[in-house]
C-alpha cells in the first residue's frame, strides 16, 4: 500500500491517459475553426465548384493545407458547401509524388490526426503565410 502523499506510477499514468484524450478532443475542435475561417467561407461562397472551369493557369488558389509531418498539401480552387458544416472541394493535391487535381471534403483533411504512439499530436493545418496565388504560381514551386 502506497503512504499517503506519495504517487502511484498507475495514478500518474492514467491521469496522462486522460489529459492527452482531452487535448485531443480540444485539439479537433479548434482545428475545425483554424482551417476554415470567416475570410476563408467566404471565398469558398464566391467560389463554388466549376466556378473556375477553363481558367486554367488563371485559377485562383483559396487557400493551402499541408500536413507538417510528412507529405501532403492541398490547394483548394473551388468549394461548395455540405450539410454538418462540410465543404466538397476541388483543388490540387500534391501526396510527394506529383500533383493531381482531385476533389477531396474538409472533413477528411480534419479527421486526419497525426499520432505518437497512442496520443494525437496533431493534424492537417492550413497555411498562415501562402498568400493569394494563381495556379501558374505554383509551376516553380514545391
Amino acid at each position: 500500500m502506497a503512504e499517503p502523499g506519495s504517487i502511484r506510477t498507475t495514478d500518474t499514468l492514467s491521469a496522462y491517459r486522460e489529459n492527452m484524450a482531452a487535448y485531443g478532443r480540444r485539439m479537433k475542435m479548434n482545428r475545425a475553426e483554424h482551417l476554415v475561417t470567416q475570410s476563408i467561407a467566404d471565398a469558398f461562397a464566391k467560389h463554388p465548384l466549376y466556378s473556375q472551369d477553363g481558367k486554367g493557369e488563371d485559377a485562383d488558389i483559396l487557400v493551402k493545407y499541408f500536413n507538417p509531418y510528412g507529405r501532403g498539401r492541398w490547394y483548394v480552387l473551388e468549394a461548395s458547401p455540405l450539410p454538418n458544416d462540410d465543404y466538397e472541394l476541388f483543388g490540387i493535391v500534391d501526396m510527394g509524388q506529383g500533383r493531381e487535381y482531385g476533389y477531396f471534403r474538409l472533413s477528411e483533411l480534419h479527421g486526419y490526426i497525426y499520432r505518437m504512439g497512442n496520443y494525437p499530436v496533431g493534424g492537417i493545418e492550413r497555411d498562415l503565410h501562402f498568400g493569394k496565388k494563381k495556379v501558374r504560381d505554383l509551376r516553380n514551386s514545391y
